[in-house]
């Protein structure tokens, strides 16, 4: 009887770029397959997101979903900012919370950084001062969310600036100075049959989902959206790839 070897499972592990000229020639091949984002219009601004991700900690296609550039400038989006304090360990705890209506409506935002408690908090009325409150977009369309990611931003780059590297949150440019950008639309929810897809394709990398579900920032694969599906998608595809070229190189 033939004995059946099972390989030991491995850890997946992002494609690092170690030099300048690697990163660029990583720019380059996502810009033309048209894997950038919208707005990234060069592959010079696709390889500033990669870089200046990599700088707080992430890895390139996950720059390329949370480190947009605007105007030049590289930013970070709220949710990834958040992810990066929480998993460095150095945040004992990060609330937020919203209270009053209307012109009373204040979003507060609280972490404890070892004995050091940093509260912050964005009113209605200091976004009235701002002249922001009721303006057309997103101060219109979601309020609650801008005054959360004011409130936000001003806690975590005041009490961790070291993790952020002095990224501004996205949702607070205007590209000028600091407010407002347009946040973009709410992605489709995953599918059943694309979670599937998913386990299918870790089973055949032997990918570790505790590991996968890290790298994607979530705890499931339920909670990602079709961005983050297509994101898991590319980095299990672009592993598979490299599987198989190495079994035939041998």
């Amino acid at each position: 009887m033939n004995d059946v070897v099972v390989a030991a499972p491995r850890k997946i592990s992002a494609i690092i770029p170690q030099t300048v000229a690697e990163t660029a020639q990583l720019a380059e091949m996502i810009f033309k397959a048209g894997m950038a984002p919208k707005g990234m219009n060069t592959p010079a601004q696709v390889m500033i997101s990669i870089m200046r991700g990599m700088e707080v900690g992430l890895a390139p296609f996950q720059s390329l979903e949370k480190i947009p550039v605007v105007n030049g400038r590289a930013l970070i989006m709220g949710e990834a900012a958040l992810a990066i304090v929480r998993a460095s360990g150095k945040a004992t705890y990060v609330k937020e919370w919203l209270e009053g209506e209307g012109d009373k409506r204040v979003a507060h935002c609280e972490a404890q950084r070892g004995p050091e408690l940093i509260h912050r908090q964005f009113s209605a009325m200091d976004a009235k001062k701002a002249g922001l409150w009721g303006k057309g977009g997103p101060w219109s369309q979601y309020p609650d969310r801008m005054l959360t990611m004011r409130a936000r931003a001003f806690a975590l780059r005041d009490g961790f600036a070291d993790l952020l590297g002095g990224l501004y949150l996205a949702e607070e440019f205007d590209g000028t100075s600091a407010p407002q950008f347009e946040p973009e639309e709410p992605s489709e929810p995953i599918t059943a049959e694309q979670i599937i897809e998913l386990q299918d394709l870790m089973t055949k990398t032997e990918t570790k989902e505790g590991s996968f579900l890290k790298y994607l920032m979530v705890t499931a694969l339920t909670e990602l959206d079709s961005k983050g599906y297509k994101q898991a998608l590319t980095a299990l595809n672009t592993k598979l790839a490299k599987i198989k070229k190495d079994a035939v190189d041998g």
